[in-house]
């Protein structure tokens, strides 16, 4: 068997979602995007992770890294937390997944945010509503599948979530809306390129009402290709125009 290809963390440089990599025993940051920087400030290479995220509230991601370096499997964090962006009334929203991979110092860790604040801001006008089921995150692997649970998923619908996008999961979603829900998927995931998938359905909630659901999937690109894929999905029948 050939050595893994090192990875080039330039492949970011443009992403959407924020990127760090990682390497070594150390954990030591070899590399962030602009989107990384924006979204946490400005971190110093070349310093080990407990230098490099001084931050108070760190402790959990240090721990995941320890953990993805010990057990070699990725870990995929799906519950949001806030930081403060310099101002009283405003935070941003994130997730996260910690992916083992090989860098050109090493074993290292990558690390993959996404900024869910847009859908964090549109939900505050009806979060005392809607607050159990206004907003689901989560990871994707390439294939569909995945390891936990979606958040708000069973409380929504009733059921709980089967592990897969496509085990059941069209049940729940309106007939008519379902054309048009695959064929955005399709056209994200089709021949010319994977591409952000963006989309309004209607889910059919546990009481036997339908609401109205926006979901933004943005897929992580290792070499031209999709090593998965993170969402965000927002509860928005008390903001949409009824007709």
């Amino acid at each position: 068997m050939s050595p893994a290809r090192a990875l080039d963390p330039k492949l970011f440089d443009a992403t959407i979602a924020a990127v760090a990599l990682l390497a070594g025993p150390e954990h030591r940051l070899i590399y962030t995007n602009e989107a990384f920087t924006r979204l946490f400030g400005s971190r110093t290479l070349g310093l080990p992770a407990p230098e490099a995220f001084p931050d108070p509230d760190a402790g959990r991601f240090l721990s995941v890294l320890a953990d993805v370096r010990a057990t070699g499997r990725a870990r995929q964090v799906t519950g949001a937390r806030e930081i403060d962006l310099g101002a009283a009334d405003q935070a941003a929203r994130f997730v996260y997944s910690c992916s083992p991979v090989t860098t050109r110092e090493g074993t290292g860790i990558l690390v993959v945010a996404m900024d869910t604040t847009p859908e964090s801001r549109a939900l505050q006008r009806y979060e005392a509503l809607v607050s159990a089921i206004s907003q689901m995150v989560w990871v994707m692997n390439d294939d569909g599948s995945m390891e936990e649970v979606v958040p708000g998923w069973q409380h929504l619908t009733g059921a709980p979530w089967l592990g897969r996008a496509d085990k059941g999961w069209y049940a729940f979603i309106h007939p008519r809306d379902r054309e048009k829900l695959g064929g955005a998927w399709r056209a994200a995931t089709g021949p010319e390129g994977p591409r952000v998938f963006q989309s309004t359905f209607r889910v059919r909630a546990a009481d036997g009402s339908y609401r109205h659901m926006s979901t933004r999937c943005v897929p992580v690109l290792d070499e031209g290709r999709v090593t998965e894929w993170i969402a965000a999905t927002a509860d928005v029948e008390d903001t949409w125009g009824h007709t």
